[in-house]
């Protein structure tokens, strides 16, 4: 409860540097919406007297969010994220640079309220996810594109259906093209395929040709009601015609109507 607890030997999970009260809490509910395994997550920070989630979450008291001893007791080393967001963009970078020079594998997002912030971070840390605001975008968007909002919202909310998430091609899988995979995704795991980044590219092509070539390592962005565990499609064979399936799949028309397969 006081922050003193000891989590090095935790696998797997997600850790959260820095608690800005309904923000951070706001953020622990849709990670808890979305969680997909059932590891707790850990909050570290630097001025709360007590656990402020004691229910769903686990704290570490640390003297800044920084300290390598907090980031231990986190289990920093063997977390599967981070999510970083200081009290400002000077405590996020410090935070930032800390846990990125650790030798965690975990994947690194960071937030920054200044632009010149995340263009600092993503030079000197490619493989930490820098994000910005926003709300500029948004609005300009949304005003050239009424509901614009409205579909980012959707998009990013793992509170609703139709969410985005993304799934990395396993290894082995033989090369498809893009327009196969689109479509057997789409008719055959509800999946609407939306973009491809490569293994070593920090680009994502969101309007790829259709005969783009999607190989074993590359990532794909989907649109669908849930996630989609990579080993539970059948890539070999959505460039088929018929793609043999079990009982449990099936497709929902926008009518209303329902396939089972």
């Amino acid at each position: 409860m006081n922050g003193f607890g000891d989590y090095s030997e935790r696998d797997g999970h997600t850790v959260i540097l820095g608690w800005q009260g309904i923000r951070t809490r706001r953020l622990i509910e849709l990670l808890l919406a979305d969680r997909s395994d059932g590891e707790r997550i850990i909050l570290v920070d630097k001025s709360l007297e007590q656990n402020p989630m004691p229910d769903v979450i686990d704290y570490v008291r640390s003297d800044a969010l920084s300290t390598p001893s907090g980031l231990q007791r986190a289990g920093l080393a063997t977390a599967a994220r981070v999510i970083i967001r200081g009290g400002d963009d000077d405590e996020t970078i410090a935070a930032t640079l800390a846990a990125s020079s650790s030798k965690s594998s975990a994947h690194i997002v960071a937030h920054f309220e200044d632009e010149r912030a995340v263009e600092l971070i993503s030079r000197q840390c490619p493989d930490v996810e820098a994000i910005g605001s926003l709300s500029a975008e948004l609005l300009v968007r949304a005003s050239r594109d009424p509901g614009a909002s409205r579909v980012a919202d959707r998009l990013l909310s793992a509170e609703s259906e139709d969410t985005a998430f993304s799934m990395i091609v396993p290894s082995g899988t033989t090369p498809i093209s893009y327009l196969d995979a689109m479509v057997g995704l789409k008719r055959h795991y509800g999946m609407t395929l939306v973009g491809l980044s490569g293994p070593d590219d920090r680009n994502v092509d969101l309007n790829c040709p259709t005969d783009q070539r999607i190989r074993a390592g590359d990532q794909l962005f989907y649109i669908a009601d849930a996630r989609q565990a990579p080993d539970e499609v059948l890539w070999s064979s959505l460039g088929e015609e018929k793609l043999p399936l079990s009982d449990d799949v099936s497709d929902t028309d926008r009518d209303g109507g329902a396939t089972s397969r």
